[in-house]
Formats: structure tokens, sequence, C-alpha cells
């Protein structure tokens, strides 16, 4: 990384390379016919000390003339060995979004920067994007194995399901196995950045794809609803960047901020935006990391993974019911226990599905006629655990949803009460609560 300031230009570069430029520089300084008068001291992140190399990053300070020797020039974008300008106004161009370690030097000098990529040389970027497959290869096969291991044994429980999806989309169906470095396959995967389900939506975006997401449900969590949505959001990255490997950056930094890297580096494809440094570490680090799960999962014995506990497929029935049902209720029609209905409906985020009119629920492969079946059989009043709160004066919903240990808003929603409601002594409201409140 080069930035120029005032003037003198800082050169942030592995000591190695540092060494080389100091030497170059200090050459033309000796050179009676180059007439100029050049400088050069290494700065460290806490003091300056002159012609010594004591980490393995330092920063070099030249003066303009000695830039200009070095053919340090400006140019329009951030490619290897060149500078690009970068105006006060933008503030996103080729800049490096983590701290640096120089960021305390560079805090006390005025004035526009230039920052330039000193990344390999173009005929040289297939052996740098392999240097970060296989750095990530080594972390998930000798660093964390038991844990890859696990995301390698839920994998095989949806793997065949998510590649027919985006056959059907139009997506390369090698993508369904992004979800190892997005949520190893975990439906229930929550982030800090509030991402949630196998494809890690954020809200925002999970909604603008179709995924609904309240109180009762998070669609995010359905492993199919999910890929859709997934397949479709790729497709369109994909539509916007013409190119894959844009696209899985896209989907982990979001469009806008690689369409601004693109922009400032006039860069045509991830490798080269790679090489600039001009987006977050996490993102440049994305694509080798996807290749390098990826070739584990297809050869995971060639990396030392052996007795993965492999999943079973995700197969179930489907069938639509027309009014709310509690989830045990639901498992004894089906003939199964609540976990497997749980688990095949991970969307559900309470005790029952939620109130509408219509709802397309997961029941067990070959359980689809035993439910059909069984569900007359179970009178209407039992099919949902409720029980009836006869209202007393001074009672409000907040102390009835206290005493029986459910929120306000299930009490308005299964009263169809509005928000600022009141509720009149001798007023009966319904109270949707657990098997196991319930039995009390």
């Amino acid at each position: 990384m080069l930035i120029y300031r005032n003037n003198y230009v800082f050169v942030v570069m592995p000591a190695v390379l540092l060494a080389a430029l100091l030497s170059a520089t200090v050459s033309y300084a000796s050179n009676p016919t180059a007439g100029k008068n050049i400088t050069a001291e290494i700065r460290s992140s806490s003091h300056v000390q002159t012609g010594v190399i004591e980490h393995v990053e330092g920063v070099l300070v030249v003066s303009m003339e000695a830039a200009e020797m070095l053919k340090l020039e400006p140019s329009g974008a951030c490619s290897d060995h060149q500078i690009v300008s970068l105006e006060p106004e933008s503030p996103e161009a080729c800049k490096y979004e983590e701290p640096g370690p120089f960021e305390s030097v560079l805090e006390a000098i005025d004035g526009p920067q230039v920052m330039v990529s000193l990344g390999l040389d173009s005929n040289r970027l297939g052996s740098r994007a392999m240097r970060y497959v296989d750095l990530n290869t080594k972390v998930m096969s000798e660093r964390i194995p038991e844990r890859f291991k696990r995301y390698l044994g839920r994998s095989t429980r949806y793997l065949r399901m998510m590649k027919n999806i985006l056959r059907e989309e139009g997506v390369p169906e090698d993508i369904a196995y992004l979800p190892l470095i997005e949520s190893g396959f975990y439906t229930h995967a929550y982030s800090r950045s509030r991402a949630s389900g196998p494809w890690q939506f954020i809200k925002g975006t999970g909604k603008r794809y179709g995924l609904k997401i309240d109180w009762w449900v998070d669609e995010r969590r359905d492993p199919v609803k999910s890929t859709y949505a997934a397949a479709r959001y790729l497709r369109d990255l994909h539509e916007m960047f013409d190119s894959w490997s844009l696209a899985l950056a896209g989907y982990n930094a979001g469009e806008g901020k690689i369409k601004r890297a693109l922009k400032v580096t006039k860069a045509k494809d991830f490798w080269s935006v790679m090489r600039t440094m001009s987006i977050k570490r996490e993102t440049f680090n994305y694509v080798p990391k996807f290749i390098a799960a990826r070739q584990i999962a297809l050869d995971p014995e060639s990396y030392g993974f052996r007795n993965i506990p492999y999943q079973k497929d995700f197969t179930y029935d489907e069938v639509t019911i027309e009014f709310p049902m509690s989830l045990d209720v639901i498992a004894k029609a089906a003939g199964c226990d609540e976990k497997t209905v749980k688990d095949l409906n991970p969307e559900l985020r309470r005790w029952s599905t939620p109130p509408v009119d219509k709802y397309s629920l997961k029941v067990p492969r070959g359980s689809r006629e035993t439910f059909l079946a069984n569900l007359p059989k179970i009178p209407e009043a039992q099919r949902i655990t409720v029980k009836v709160h006869i209202v007393r004066s001074g009672d409000t919903v907040s102390q009835i949803a206290h005493r029986y240990g459910v929120s306000q808003r299930s009490i308005i929603t299964y009263n169809r009460l509005s928000q600022r409601a009141l509720i009149r002594p001798g007023q009966r409201l319904i109270i949707p609560v657990s098997y196991k409140t319930s039995s009390r």
C-alpha cells in the first residue's frame, strides 16, 4: 500500500520488499548525476528509526523526488505497482476498512491520500489465489477438523435438495457448498450481524427475496425457501457482475460495496479487486474460503477427514392445514415425536403454526396419509393447546401474559386485539400456551 500526503510518500509493504525499495532509493541518492536530495526513513507504528527494519511490515518515507525516480506515478486504477488518487469526498476508494498498524503515524498528516496495492504481478495471480485457498484448507483440516467434520456430516442432509433448486434457478449447483462457510448447514445459525439460517440472510435481504420473518416464523431458517431465495439473489448478482466470483463476493459484502470497489479500481474480475485491498479482508478471503471448503467436501479423505457422521437426506411430505395447530398435536396426528416436526419445520419459532387461514407444513416422508386420516379425529378445540382466561377488574394484557408465561403479542394475535385495545372485566381471552404450561 502506498500513501501520499503533502510532500512525502509512505510505502507500506512486507519487510523484504521494503528493504529492496530502500536499497533502490539509497542508490538513487548516491548517484551524483541525479541532482536530487533524497531522504529515506523506516517508520514503525510507534517510533522512527533511520535505516532499520524492526517489524514484518514497515513504512518507508521518501521525498516526492524519490517517488518520481522510482516511477511511483499516479494512475487511474489500484492495480499492482500503480497509484490512484483518493479524494476526500470518496472515502471508500481503495481503502482498507480495518485499522492498520500505522494509523497513529498517519493521523497527524493532512492532505489528500494516494493508495496502491503492492500485490503480485498479474502473471502470478493464480499462485496468490491458490495460496489463500491452501491457507483456508489448512485451517479447516488442521485447526478446526472436528468442527468442519460436523459441517460435512450435516451437509448431506441438504445438498441434494439444494443442488436441485440451484439447477432449477440457473445457478451452478456447486454453490450448494456455500453453507459450509456460511452456517455449517445449521438451520438455526445466527450471526452477530443478525444473519440467520443456512444461507445467512440478513432480515432486509431475506424479505427482499420473499422470505417471511415475524414473531411466528423465520423463513430464513427454512432450508427449501431460503435456498430458492439464495439462488435468486446469486443469480441477480451474477447478472449484475457477469462473474460468479464477484457474485459470491457481493453475497458476502453486499452488491453496493463490490460496485464501488469495481468503479474505483477499474477492475474486471474478483481476483483483480482482491489484489487492490479495496474490499474488506473477510470479503477477499471469502471466495478462496469457499473454494477450499468445496475441495474438501468433494474429497474429504484426501484432507484427513474419515468416519464422517453423514446425515440422511432431507425428505418429507407436505400437507396444508387451514387452522393453527400445536406442534405436539401435529406430531400425534403424523405418528411421530414433536422433535421431528420441529426438525422438518425449523422456520417455526413458537409452539404452534401461525394463526393464518392456510399453512404449508412438512411431515415425515410416508406420513401424509396418516396425518390426513387422523386430523378429523382430533376435536377442533384440541388442535391447539389453549386456556381461557376470564378478565377480572384490574387485569392488563401484560399481567395476564406474565401469569401464563406467554408473550403479550400472542394474546393480542389470537384474540384479534389492537395494540391499544382495552380489555373489560368478564371478557374471555384465549391464551395459547405450550403443552407443559397447559398441563400445570
